[in-house]
């Protein structure tokens, strides 16, 4: 039997809040300078981490990002051209870089990029965008979701060089697919026109990276608050995720604002019992909901 808690209960001190992460993207918003000032403007208002965009077209030199490392503000950095090891150390040392966005399918060695990464203490992040390949990324068993390796995946919901098509909607059954594949470890973002109509809080995402919604906002703190915001925390057990699902679609037909934080899929349940037992997913509604509803679903009708 699975039973259903409904709360709308204030958090506890001793709770840790987890909130959905927000970076900004200053790629293509002026100078290095005016970037810069873009950056502290977002920071003062929520933004937690600054996200740098590198193209083939827009590169950083190692002195620039120098720059972007003193505002002091925690750096993510997402190049989008081919990288190696000489690539980073070139960058010296970089007291703010905390996360390195690469793509798989341009590195000749991802595997080991990733281990020299986590032995300077980088997290790495794998992209997952149109051109990479699906056998790449629709495998459980794929490296990409090896929480020892792959920190997590920044899954891109825009068409590289055709951002003028905005958020690719269609795509959201492929996110829903990677986060089930995904260690519970493993962090989900997302990036490409997001904004407060747009951001799938419903696909099990824990961040979100922005840049005209906050950069062009009259008023970013509110624009900080409408990405984070939501009506409903929703978790699970592996016994309720099919029901979880129902849930989700029922509360968004009802024009809820709905949070999927887990369990996303039942394979985790043997490998890793920590993830995938009803205290972990309890544990995590409960941080959720302070001014909201929190939804979660556990087999039999002890425990909580």
């Amino acid at each position: 039997m699975v039973s259903l808690t409904l709360a709308a209960a204030r958090l506890k001190k001793n709770l840790e809040f987890r909130p959905v992460h927000v970076a900004v993207s200053v790629f293509n918003f002026g100078t290095v300078e005016q970037k810069k000032a873009h950056a502290l403007r977002l920071r003062d208002a929520g933004v937690r981490f600054l996200h740098l965009d590198a193209t083939p077209e827009e590169k950083y030199t190692p002195e620039e990002i120098k720059q972007f490392d003193a505002l002091e503000m925690p750096i993510q950095y997402h190049p989008m051209f081919p990288v190696d090891q000489a690539h980073f150390e070139a960058l010296g040392n970089l007291r703010n870089l905390v996360t390195v966005f690469f793509h798989p399918t341009l590195t000749t060695d991802p595997q080991s990029l990733a281990h020299y990464l986590i032995g300077h203490g980088l997290d790495p992040y794998a992209v997952i965008a149109h051109d990479t390949p699906e056998q790449l990324w629709n495998d459980p068993s794929s490296y990409l979701y090896n929480p020892d390796l792959i920190k997590g995946i920044l899954f891109m919901t825009v068409m590289y060089g055709k951002s003028e098509r905005g958020f690719e909607s269609d795509w959201l059954s492929n996110l829903r697919k990677v986060r089930a594949s995904m260690h519970p470890a493993q962090r989900l973002w997302c990036d490409g026109a997001i904004s407060d109509k747009t951001i799938p809080l419903d696909c099990g995402i824990d961040g979100v990276v922005s840049a005209s919604y906050l950069l062009k906002a009259s008023d970013p703190r509110v624009a900080v608050e409408r990405l984070t915001n939501y009506d409903v925390a929703v978790g699970s057990d592996h016994a309720g995720l099919a029901l979880k699902s129902q849930i989700i679609e029922h509360l968004k037909q009802q024009g809820k604002r709905v949070r999927d934080i887990g369990l996303y899929h039942k394979e985790f349940v043997e490998a890793d019992a920590e993830y995938t037992d009803y205290p972990h997913y309890a544990h995590a509604v409960a941080n959720e909901v302070s001014d909201r509803e929190g939804v979660h679903l556990k087999h039999a009708q002890y425990g909580i």
